[in-house]
C-alpha cells in the first residue's frame, strides 16, 4: 500500500509522501497509452472487461472483484459501444471542461491527450463530440487557461454508474492506471465503506479514494427503483403505522446510495480525478445531475461536481492532495446531513408508533382488564402480537444496518489516521501543511457527527428493544395468569364432578323408595333409605376400585380421611410394613 526507501523506519517515514511525486515528469508512451491499445484483436474479441480486471493484481487474487464487475457490465461489450442507442444517446458522464458526454463520447474523450481537453471546451451535439470557446466570465476562462498550461489534469464527474460507462472508462483508461481504476470500479459495485491513500512503487504513482456508503429518506408517491439492480430501498411507512397507511400523502422511502471518488497520478501536475455519485432516487433538476449542470453552464455559470456544486468549476485547488480532501469533506458533510435526517425521521416514527400503537391498541387492546368484553379478544390479541413481533424485526433490522454502516465510517477512519493521513501532512512546506491539517480536522469533525448519529440509532434500537423485552414479560404475565385460571377451572370441574358423584347414591335411593308400594320388596322408612344409601354408595366404590386399580381407591380414600385418621393410618402402615 505504500512505498519505501528500507526496513527500521518509522510509521510517519514508512507512509510519507514521495519527493518525486512533485516534479514535472512524464510517463513514457507505453505507460501512458490507453489499456485498450495494449490487448491483442483475441483478447478485445472474446473478454475485454476480464482482462482488464485481471490487471488489479498480478497473482489474480481479486478474481471476486473481476466477477462482480462482469456480472454487472452484462450485455455491454466494447464492439457495441459506437452503435448501441444507450451508449451513444444517454449522458453519463460530465467533464470539467462542462461537456456532457455519452458513453461512447466519454471513451472518445479520454482516449485524447489531457492537454487537447484543457486547450478548448468540449460539447456534445447530435452525439458527436464539439468545441468551442470555453463558458464563464472572462477572467475566470483566462484564469483556468492560464491554469491549464501549466497541469496535465483531468476531472470526470459519473452519475450512477452504468455498465456502458465501464466499458468506456476501461477502454481508454492509461495502462498505469488499470490496476487501481480496476479495484476502484468493483469497490463501489459493493456497498462497504472504504478510505484509502497509496502509493504504488509502480511508477512511483498515486491513489486517494473514498467510498462513502450511505442512506437517503426521499419522499415519493411510487418508489424509484434502481434499474441496475445496484442498490435497494425500503418503505418505512410500517415504523409509524404497523405497516398500514391511512392517508394519501407521499410515502417515506429510505434508499441506498454511495459517494465514491479517485484521485489517480504520477505527479501533482498529471493526474485524474473519478467521482461518482448514485443518484438514481433524485429528479433530473436535482443539482447533482448532468442537465441540470449543463443548464447552469448555459446560464454562463459551472458549478464544480466535486464540490457538490457549491462552488463554481476552478475555485478548488489544482493540488491532489488539497482536493481530496476538500472533495472528502465537502461529501461527507452531505452523508452527515443524510445520516441525520434518516435519524430524525425514524426517531419520530418510532416516537409516534409508542403513542399512537404500543400504548392504545398493544398494551391497553392485548393486556387491558377489560379484554372480555371484547368478543374473540383472545384472537385479536393474537393478532396484535403477530404484527408487533413483525413491527420489532423490520425495525431492529432497519436500525442495525444504520449502526452497522456507521461503525464502519469510525473504524475506517481510525484505520486512516493511523496510516494514510501521513500522506497529507508536509513537513518541507508549514503553509501548506496547516491547509491539509484544516481539511483533516474539517474532516474528523464530521466523523464525529457521525458517531453521535450513530449513537442516536443505538438509543432507538435500546428503546424498540425495551419495548420487546417489556411485551415478552407482559405476555409470560398474562400466561401465568391462564394457566392459574385453567388451574382454578379444572378444580371447580373436579369439585363438582365429586360432588355429583357423592350424590348419586342418595338420588337413586330416593327414587327407589319414592316408587309404589309392591315393585320393590323394601318398605319405605327413614331407616330403609339409609341402609340403601349406604349399600349403593359402597357398591358404587367397589366398582371404581376394581376398575381403576385399589392403590387408586386407597389413596382417594386416604384423603378423604381427616388429618389425625390419615396420620394414624400411615403409621400403622409402615409398622405393618416393619
Amino acid at each position: 500500500m505504500a512505498s519505501s526507501q528500507g526496513r527500521g523506519f518509522s510509521q510517519n517515514q514508512l507512509y510519507r509522501w514521495d519527493p518525486i511525486l512533485d516534479s514535472r515528469r512524464k510517463l513514457s508512451d507505453q505507460h501512458s497509452q490507453p489499456f485498450i491499445d495494449a490487448l491483442s484483436e483475441h483478447d478485445l474479441a472474446s473478454d475485454f472487461v476480464t482482462s482488464f480486471m485481471q490487471s488489479c493484481d498480478e497473482n489474480d487474487t481479486c478474481n471476486y472483484a473481476t466477477e462482480a464487475v462482469v456480472k454487472f457490465c452484462l450485455g455491454a461489450d466494447l464492439q457495441s459501444l459506437e452503435h448501441s442507442t444507450r451508449a451513444t444517446t444517454e449522458l453519463v458522464a460530465l467533464l470539467d471542461n462542462g461537456a456532457g458526454l455519452t458513453a461512447w463520447g466519454l471513451y472518445q474523450a479520454l482516449r485524447q491527450p489531457k492537454k487537447e481537453a484543457f486547450g478548448c471546451r468540449m460539447y456534445i451535439h447530435n452525439g458527436r463530440i464539439q468545441k468551442s470557446t470555453g463558458t464563464g466570465s472572462p477572467s475566470r476562462q483566462q484564469a483556468m487557461r492560464a491554469q491549464d498550461q501549466h497541469l496535465n489534469i483531468q476531472k470526470v464527474y459519473i452519475p450512477n454508474l452504468t455498465p456502458w460507462t465501464i466499458i468506456a472508462l476501461t477502454a481508454s483508461a492509461p495502462r498505469y492506471q488499470a490496476g487501481i481504476l480496476g479495484k476502484f470500479v468493483s469497490n463501489h459495485l459493493r456497498s462497504d465503506l472504504l478510505i484509502n491513500a497509496s502509493i504504488h512503487s509502480f511508477l512511483t504513482s498515486f491513489g486517494f479514494q473514498f467510498q462513502l456508503p450511505f442512506f437517503a429518506l426521499r419522499k415519493h408517491r411510487l418508489p424509484r427503483r434502481d434499474t441496475r439492480n445496484l442498490r435497494q430501498y425500503e418503505d418505512i411507512t410500517f415504523l409509524r403505522t404497523m405497516g398500514s397507511k391511512f392517508d394519501n400523502r407521499p410515502t417515506e422511502y429510505i434508499y441506498e446510495s454511495k459517494i465514491s471518488c479517485l484521485i489517480i497520478g504520477t505527479s501533482r501536475y498529471s493526474w485524474t480525478g473519478f467521482l461518482i455519485n448514485d443518484q438514481y432516487f433524485e429528479t433530473e433538476d436535482e443539482i447533482d445531475s448532468i442537465e441540470e449542470y449543463i443548464d447552469q453552464r448555459r446560464e454562463g455559470t459551472m458549478p464544480d461536481p466535486f464540490a457538490a456544486g457549491k462552488k463554481p468549476m476552478g475555485d478548488l485547488p489544482s493540488d491532489p492532495r488539497e482536493l481530496f480532501l476538500i472533495t472528502f469533506e465537502i461529501h461527507l458533510r452531505r452523508v452527515s446531513k443524510e445520516f441525520h435526517e434518516v435519524s430524525m425521521a425514524v426517531d419520530e416514527a418510532v416516537r409516534l408508533y409508542t403513542k399512537d400503537f404500543w400504548e392504545q391498541k398493544i398494551c391497553r387492546g392485548s393486556f387491558g382488564n377489560d379484554h372480555r368484553k371484547i368478543p374473540d379478544m383472545d384472537k385479536h390479541r393474537s393478532k396484535l402480537r403477530e404484527e408487533h413481533q413483525e413491527w420489532m424485526r423490520r425495525s431492529v433490522e432497519l436500525l442495525r444496518r444504520f449502526i452497522y454502516t456507521l461503525d464502519q465510517y469510525s473504524d475506517k477512519w481510525k484505520a486512516f489516521s493511523d496510516t494514510g493521513q501521513n500522506y497529507f501532512i508536509s513537513t518541507e512546506n508549514p503553509s501548506y501543511s496547516e491547509g491539509l491539517r484544516k481539511s483533516l480536522r474539517d474532516v474528523h469533525q464530521h466523523i464525529s457527527e457521525l458517531e453521535g448519529l450513530r449513537g442516536n440509532f443505538k438509543h432507538t434500537l435500546e428503546r424498540c428493544e425495551d419495548m420487546s423485552h417489556f411485551f415478552n414479560l407482559r405476555i409470560a404475565v398474562e400466561g401465568g395468569e391462564s394457566a392459574f385460571s385453567q388451574q382454578k377451572t379444572a378444580r371447580d370441574v373436579k369439585v363438582l364432578t365429586w360432588i355429583t358423584f357423592l350424590s348419586l347414591p342418595f338420588a337413586l335411593a330416593a327414587s327407589l323408595l319414592s316408587t309404589q308400594e309392591g315393585y320393590i320388596p323394601i318398605n319405605p322408612s327413614p331407616g330403609a333409605l339409609v341402609a340403601s344409601i349406604v349399600i349403593l354408595e359402597g357398591a358404587v366404590w367397589l366398582i371404581l376400585g376394581s376398575l381403576l386399580g385399589w392403590d387408586w381407591f386407597k389413596t382417594r380414600v386416604n384423603g378423604l380421611l381427616p388429618h389425625q385418621l390419615r396420620f394414624r393410618n400411615i403409621e400403622t402402615e409402615e409398622l405393618e410394613g416393619q
